[in-house]
């Protein structure tokens, strides 16, 4: 499980800022490029030749190879983040015009308050980031591998370089009875993995926004 130190602080609204955002113009919502994707071979990969990669279709590990290497790698998977933001936006429709929520379309490569001033001048960005996601090794060869995602969402107002609320979201793929999910590591079940990690977050993401306005 990744350490609780890895996740954004929650930085909460506070009423006369919802109010603010509710009689908005515009707000631009923005995503980013997401980091690399982590991967660390299965217990049982360790002594031996070295285990697969299911996402990259390499070898990594093998000899003399410490349990606790994590690799980072490329992935050809699809950013968890573009659905956490979907189901975001379609769960604060009641309470934010969504016709003024104005998507900027391709991931930007900077989340930096003042990069985001100097591209769009001013005015309330809504952004989401993936902040972790990959493949670590359950070590148990019973469990060989638990999903990790971690993602933020942030209301911006640039022009003040304020942070105006931060969510964030953590997933490991634990079910109700917390025991951690067991699956095969084919992409389109790593990809439906993802999905129900996104799908978790959008909804913590959301019930921590929410929550802010009570």
């Amino acid at each position: 499980m990744l350490a609780a130190s890895c996740a954004p602080a929650l930085i909460p609204i506070d009423r006369e800022e919802m109010a603010r955002l509710k009689s908005e113009r515009e707000i631009r919502v923005v995503t980013y490029l997401p980091p690399r994707f982590l991967y660390q071979a299965p217990v049982q990969a360790f002594g031996g030749v070295g285990a697969f990669n299911p996402v990259t279709g390499g070898f990594v590990g093998g000899f003399g190879d410490p349990r606790s290497q994590v690799y980072a790698i490329d992935t050809s998977l699809a950013d968890p983040v573009i659905q956490v933001k979907d189901l975001f936006l379609k769960g604060l429709a009641g309470h934010l015009d969504a016709a003024r929520l104005i998507q900027t379309g391709e991931p930007l490569p900077d989340d930096d308050v003042k990069a985001l001033a100097k591209k769009f001048g001013g005015g309330v960005v809504l952004d989401f980031q993936t902040t972790t996601w990959g493949l670590l090794s359950g070590h148990v060869v019973a469990r060989p591998y638990q999903i990790a995602y971690l993602a933020r969402a942030r209301f911006l107002r640039l022009e003040a370089g304020r942070v105006l609320w931060q969510g964030q979201c953590q997933y490991d793929g634990r079910d109700p009875g917390g025991n951690l999910d067991d699956f095969d590591t084919s992409q389109a079940v790593v990809e439906k993995k993802f999905a129900a990690a996104a799908n978790a977050c959008a909804k913590t993401l959301l019930a921590q926004f929410l929550d802010t306005q009570k």
